[in-house]
């Protein structure tokens, strides 16, 4: 998902570029927009593989990045649409991830994922090279580490609709509510 997310980023916001007119730009950023809300599921995947101990610090650490960004954003504005024009300043805006895209795709799959799929080889490999790369005290033989065989069953994997039925729906709304508000008062501000 984060790296079909930033995909789309990429295209979409280079497409941007092209826009004919008003309508166009407007389909075209609401479809970049879309597509920046799978990015979030990297926070999870960060997460996941925090150390627990540091895990908040880290996840705000993270979080400081999006300031980071819409600091260099602007900066990029500045700089970009005094010398060329609206065109290229979006077309470089959408190059950073590249980055991203590159390093996502270096990233192991979810551990907690892969074991409730089933695929718990895979998930020992990933926990294995972990484990090597950062010389953890805790696991004397990284080769040897295994996860207990615990049967894991889900016979029901949920259905993002959910969110809509009627136990879930107000929070669904107010949820929407303040992402919303937040949203549009961060890129606002930015």
């Amino acid at each position: 998902a984060v790296i079909l997310s930033n995909i789309g980023q990429i295209i979409f916001g280079m497409l941007s570029a092209a826009a004919w007119d008003m309508y166009s730009m407007m389909v075209l950023r609401f479809i970049t927009g879309f597509c920046l809300g799978a990015a979030s599921c990297s926070f999870t995947l960060y997460a996941e593989f925090a150390p627990k101990a540091d895990r908040g610090k880290l996840l705000v650490f993270q979080q400081a990045f999006w300031s980071f960004g819409a600091f260099f954003n602007s900066l990029l504005a500045w700089l970009i649409l005094e010398t060329l024009d609206w065109r290229w300043y979006l077309i470089l805006s959408s190059l950073p991830l590249c980055i991203i895209v590159y390093l996502a795709w270096k990233c192991p799959e979810s551990v907690q994922y892969l074991v409730t799929t089933g695929k718990k080889d895979e998930a020992e490999r990933i926990l294995q090279k972990a484990a090597r790369d950062n010389k953890s005290p805790n696991v004397p033989n990284p080769d040897e580490l295994r996860l207990s065989s615990q049967q894991i069953v889900h016979d029901k994997r949920g259905n993002p609709m959910e969110i809509f039925a009627p136990k879930y729906f107000s929070t669904t709304v107010t949820c929407f509510i303040i992402m919303c508000g937040v949203t549009f008062s961060y890129y606002g501000i930015s």
